[in-house]
């Protein structure tokens, strides 16, 4: 956390996510994120305790109890306060370290573009703005099968998505001496009418830049390269399968936090939810003042409801012990046995076409197969 106290309540913004299994296992963080509070999923038998971790470029990942993905609350600073991260002298020289066959012309068009600007965010600025008005984004870029396929976009194609962009503005940026990196995760996202809450899908990652800057601006920078039709969500955003998408992310969120993660936090949370509407109900209908106030008491009607379950259920119990099998294990009816021989003969003709490549498809009757 950059401050000596993470977590600001009076000022922070907090945001709940959840977050379904991933590969690689990172927990995704909204930008100015300052503190991270985890809402532990109930561990199932034997599982391995969740571990929070921090990577080799300042990410945080995960790992144990991480077959159910996460749940958590991330706190966000205002615009306003400050967040600096600093970069150790020992780790700049590895974010402005180069391939070897870089080729020599992208760092003259780099100076090109650059040497004229004051300042290292102007520099940086610049590199982006060319990047963003005079290139075009195409996902599928003629420059990606290409020896150099940075170089070709640079200087050839001119088109590609967004991976092009942020890494030919990270080499650039590196050219001329700024350090900087690469960064993958999502942009967008569209709201969930039903469960109330915005969705981030894979077809919302996207890639971008961060600069580290001396002058005028001290610290890590967000730049983002592409064109801004290409960092829009690929994501459709109305029609049917809009609305039939959305109805089935809702109820798999609500299976996830009310069935997978399921504790005790859960439980009471919804017990005081149904004694606070419960409360609301008596009060509507004027049952909680004179006679009804004893008869529709919480306690009186749970125990009877609990009276009313174990009469139906000593009920159901003596009807099946009494009820009879209608026929004899001896007079049920016998398969013919010519049937059970077209079966048996069906079984290892089957398996002989699936030894030879044959198998029947799940959707494919056993005969027509």
């Amino acid at each position: 956390a950059p401050r000596p106290d993470p977590e600001d309540p009076q000022h922070d913004r907090k945001i709940l996510i959840e977050l379904e299994p991933i590969d690689p296992t990172v927990v995704f963080l909204p930008p100015r994120t300052v503190a991270l509070q985890l809402r532990t999923q109930q561990q199932a038998l034997g599982g391995e305790t969740l571990q929070i971790s921090r990577g080799p470029e300042g990410e945080v990942r995960y790992s144990g109890e991480g077959a159910h993905g996460l749940r958590y609350e991330a706190y966000v600073a205002s615009e306003r306060e400050p967040i600096t991260e600093n970069l150790p002298a020992a780790e700049r020289p590895r974010y402005l370290e180069l391939p070897i066959d870089t080729p020599d012309r992208i760092a003259q068009l780099a100076h090109e573009w650059t040497d004229a600007q004051p300042t290292a965010y102007a520099k940086a600025k610049a590199i982006e703005d060319h990047l963003k008005h005079d290139f075009k984004y195409q996902l599928g870029s003629p420059s990606g099968g290409k020896p150099q396929p940075v170089d070709h976009f640079l200087f050839d194609s001119k088109r590609g998505h967004c991976e092009f962009f942020s890494t030919a503005m990270a080499i650039m940026l590196r050219e001329i001496g700024i350090p900087s990196r690469n960064v993958t995760g999502f942009v967008g996202g569209t709201y969930n009418r039903f469960g109330r809450y915005y969705a981030v899908r894979q077809g919302d990652a996207h890639s971008w830049v961060e600069a580290y800057l001396d002058d005028p601006i001290h610290g890590w920078v967000t730049f983002d390269p592409t064109p801004t039709s290409g960092a829009q969500p690929l994501q459709e955003t109305a029609g049917a399968w809009v609305y039939f998408r959305d109805v089935l992310e809702a109820l798999s969120q609500r299976w996830n936090r009310y069935v997978i993660g399921y504790d005790l936090k859960t439980q009471v949370r919804i017990f005081e939810d149904l004694s606070r509407r419960y409360e609301q109900f008596r009060t509507k209908t004027g049952a909680n003042t004179g006679t009804m106030e004893k008869v529709t008491r919480p306690s009186v009607v749970a125990g009877a409801l609990i009276v009313a379950f174990i009469g139906a259920y000593i009920l159901w119990r003596r009807k099946r012990t009494t009820k009879t099998n209608p026929t004899d294990s001896s007079e049920k009816t016998r398969i013919d046995p010519k049937l059970e021989a077209a079966t048996a003969l069906y079984r290892m003709l089957e398996i002989a076409l699936s030894m030879q490549g044959i198998a029947r498809p799940a959707a494919l009757p056993p005969l027509k197969h």
